[in-house]
């Protein structure tokens, strides 16, 4: 009866229903959603979702609002989990050649959920595209702050990666004119939840949040980053390599191969770092700033 009780009094900030019966939940954590009651709040809700078997999705964002976004974002997971549970048996894997005849009642054959995110859909013209990116206005958004000369660069650097406690991490960080960056973390968890890639959902969440900087930029507001900061996040990130999912490796970096190497030298301050075999040192990462650079 504790149980209970200590379930029903728990509250999500969204359920979504089928015939009034709960399908899955999901929450939508800031980023200051770090306090040890919060933390403790969370390990209680997830251990209920898991004992009633409720699909939960959990987002920490730093621009995403509940009441801005939360509708936008729910329409867009009740797509994905409806397209799980429509199309999750009509696809296979199969471990010989395409057209080879094996059924896909047989063993060699795997049933794959396949990814909402990247599904295709044909233009005229015969172009693929994907009609499922929830990115489109944030990546225009982006591109005239490049043509309004507040950014120097709309390619977007980034990178994914899974953490051992169940995390999967997106960081992202665009190039300021004046001198700096912006820079964003999203973090989401998944719960059983099917059809989304992890990585695809939080690095789609950080165009976002870089889409709502431009907007904050040009307002004057201090969303820009100092190369030095971010090394430092480097630097950490590096040296806690331990708390990573990792079979050697990790594998599950967007740009692929080493973990070290690749990011490292994705965020060039870093590589010096890298060839001298050891992350660098607040002492060392202490130089001039870039000008035009400040502390957001």
């Amino acid at each position: 009866m504790a149980q209970w009780a200590t379930a029903t009094r728990q509250h999500l900030d969204f359920v979504v229903t089928k015939d009034l019966l709960p399908i899955f939940a999901v929450e939508l954590d800031g980023q200051t959603h770090r306090s040890s009651d919060a933390v403790r709040r969370d390990r209680i809700k997830d251990k209920v979702c898991a004992s009633v078997q409720l699909d939960l999705l959990r987002i920490t964002s730093r621009s995403l609002d509940k009441i801005r976004d939360g509708r936008t974002i729910i329409e867009y997971l009740i797509d994905a989990y409806a397209s799980a549970r429509r199309l999750g048996r009509s696809y296979w894997v199969h471990e010989c050649d395409a057209g080879c005849g094996v059924h896909p009642d047989q063993p060699d054959c795997i049933p794959e959920v396949i990814d909402y995110r990247h599904l295709n859909a044909k233009l005229r013209g015969g172009r693929l595209t994907f009609p499922n990116d929830i990115t489109g206005d944030a990546r225009r958004d982006i591109t005239l702050a490049v043509l309004d000369g507040l950014l120097a660069d709309w390619n977007l650097k980034s990178f994914t990666f899974e953490r051992c406690d169940g995390w999967t991490e997106a960081w992202a960080w665009l190039p300021v004119r004046s001198g700096g960056y912006l820079f964003e973390r999203v973090e989401v968890r998944r719960h059983q939840f099917p059809s989304l890639d992890p990585c695809d959902l939080a690095m789609d969440l950080c165009w976002i949040d870089l889409a709502d900087d431009t907007r904050r930029l040009a307002n004057g507001e201090p969303v820009i980053h100092r190369s030095i900061d971010i090394t430092r996040r480097f630097n950490k990130l590096a040296a806690s390599r331990s708390v990573l999912r990792t079979s050697g490796q990790v594998e599950h970096c967007t740009v692929g191969g080493t973990w070290l190497n690749d990011h490292y030298c994705l965020w060039p301050p870093a590589c010096s770092a890298l060839h001298a075999g050891r992350p660098q040192h607040d002492a060392a990462t202490a130089a001039s700033p870039t000008p035009g650079e400040q502390t957001s």
